[in-house]
């Protein structure tokens, strides 16, 4: 049953404006629908083959850790591929003696597979975060600070310099009114090596 009515509808595909009988048209050709239905096979190929890649590397990874499972005595790339770290982290966990091991000469890493195994069944050391360093850092004061035409007259510079510096260096600041003031204590490091007027 046709429709008595036309609408101005804009195709999905294309983006041009076109009539329509339904509310429901998306597309203005049989073209532009075609072109639809190939990118939505497209889509779907696509993450049917995303699945088997998936699939595979799964497979895969655990036909690399089956040779490993038989070994007693492991390397470093052997135990990351076994817990599934990187083998700085391998490292690491050597550093700090979660992971008991012994070196037998350069690159010759030998780790127990009874030692991995204990180490995943009773873990020593917990996951700490670490404090953060926080600095207490005192109030600054404009009696311990310049203002720029203070630096200027006092160093050979340009206020372009001076601001492009502090800016860079986020050197701690204190604005007030039209004048802004810079700390004494980083700006005389920073302006060490100018000329004193």
């Amino acid at each position: 049953m046709s429709s008595n009515f036309t609408i101005t509808r804009i195709c999905q595909i294309c983006g041009n404006e076109f009539l329509a009988k339904t509310t429901v048209t998306m597309y203005c050709s049989q073209h532009c629908r075609k072109q639809n239905q190939m990118a939505q096979e497209r889509k779907a190929k696509l993450a049917r083959s995303e699945a088997e890649v998936k699939v595979l590397k799964e497979v895969n990874t655990v036909k690399q850790r089956a040779p490993i499972l038989k070994k007693d005595i492991l390397l470093v790339k052997d135990v990351a591929a076994l817990i599934g770290c990187s083998t700085k982290a391998v490292y690491n966990m050597i550093n700090d003696g979660r992971i008991k091991a012994s070196n037998l000469g350069v690159r010759q890493i030998k780790i127990k597979r009874s030692d991995i195994d204990k180490l995943l069944d009773n873990p020593k050391f917990e996951v700490v975060p670490k404090p953060k360093n926080i600095k207490v850092v005192e109030p600054l004061k404009i009696e311990n600070c310049y203002s720029i035409p203070e630096l200027v007259s006092k160093f050979d510079v340009t206020r372009d310099l001076l601001y492009t510096m502090f800016r860079r260096k986020n050197v701690p600041k204190i604005p007030k009114g039209r004048e802004v003031f810079y700390s004494k204590k980083v700006v005389d490091k920073l302006l060490r090596g100018y000329k004193i007027r």
